[in-house]
């Protein structure tokens, strides 16, 4: 062992020193997320290169369920209600940033009679405890 695994710096962790000791637990998942990402490029890239004919065009697409938090999160915030809804619907990993209380601060629902039935079941169960401004309009 050399040296520098034995000292006690911070970041150090059972002989293995950390790159960023402050990092929190949402930026761990989000650099494994990457990784993730990487290698299911890497692996996708090397099976086409042993499953296919040299002339054929491969195209790969992209694990969308791998997209970090933070991303999720920021798109979150440029849509409306209804597309949130249907984005949070797409996969477990795009449901956890739907349930972000910073996301649900100030709502705006507008609803219609026909309506009632959604409106009412969307926010007894989607509407976290975060509310801090909630304006119906109901026609």
């Amino acid at each position: 062992m050399s040296a520098s695994n034995t000292t006690n710096e911070p970041g150090n962790r059972g002989g293995v020193i950390r790159k960023y000791p402050e990092d929190t637990p949402m930026e761990i998942e989000e650099e494994h997320a990457s990784k993730r990402m990487r290698l299911t490029y890497q692996r996708g890239a090397d099976l086409n290169v042993y499953n296919k004919p040299a002339q054929a065009k491969v195209h790969l697409e992209p694990d969308w369920s791998l997209l970090p938090y933070t991303v999720l999160k920021h798109i979150y915030t440029v849509l409306p209600n209804t597309h949130r809804y249907s984005m949070s619907l797409t996969c477990r990993s795009w449901n956890a940033p739907f349930r972000t209380p910073d996301l649900w601060r100030n709502l705006t629902f507008r609803f219609n009679r026909v309506q009632d039935k959604k409106a009412k079941r969307f926010c007894q169960t989607m509407v976290p405890t975060g509310v801090r401004h909630l304006n119906i309009d109901c026609k």
